[in-house]
């Protein structure tokens, strides 16, 4: 019994350790991507989010919650896309408390240059994998983030 109960901390421990390093990979293998246009994988992720909201805009606090990062940390990470002139920084009317980060025309010039190699790099990675094996993955990714 307890000789199982070890085995199934090992096996669960090697599991997690199995996803830190697909994860370290990939960010890895993104990296080398983006640092070639001149962004952090965060600044990607940031341009990306953008990208997909209505309006291409979004304030920071939000941003911040969707990548799990701190509001401090987005802050530096815009005031340098809107150095780039990626990103437009502006205080919403509404709440002077917030600021709003709006996607540039060089934020989507950058992205549609890099999109297709980050497609590319993600369709190696992924290229063994059945289209079921991938939405059963990803299913039980998002069970164990629900979790945390």
């Amino acid at each position: 019994m307890q000789a199982d109960r070890q085995n199934d901390i090992m096996t669960n421990e090697r599991v997690m350790m199995a996803i830190v390093r697909a994860s370290e990979l990939f960010k890895r293998k993104s990296s080398a991507i983006f640092a070639k246009h001149h962004l952090s994988f965060s600044q990607y992720n940031v341009l990306r989010l953008l990208d997909g909201c209505p309006d291409s805009k979004s304030s920071i606090t939000e941003i911040a919650e969707k990548l799990l990062v701190s509001s401090p940390n987005l802050s530096g990470i815009a005031k340098r896309l809107e150095k780039a002139g990626f990103v437009s920084r502006t205080r919403d009317k509404a709440d002077e408390r917030k600021t709003i980060l709006t996607l540039e025309q060089g934020g989507r010039q950058v992205l549609a240059r890099v999109e297709a190699l980050q497609r590319e790099n993600i369709r190696v990675l992924l290229a063994d994998w059945p289209e079921r094996q991938k939405d059963a993955f990803l299913s039980l990714l998002k069970d164990m983030l629900q979790k945390g």
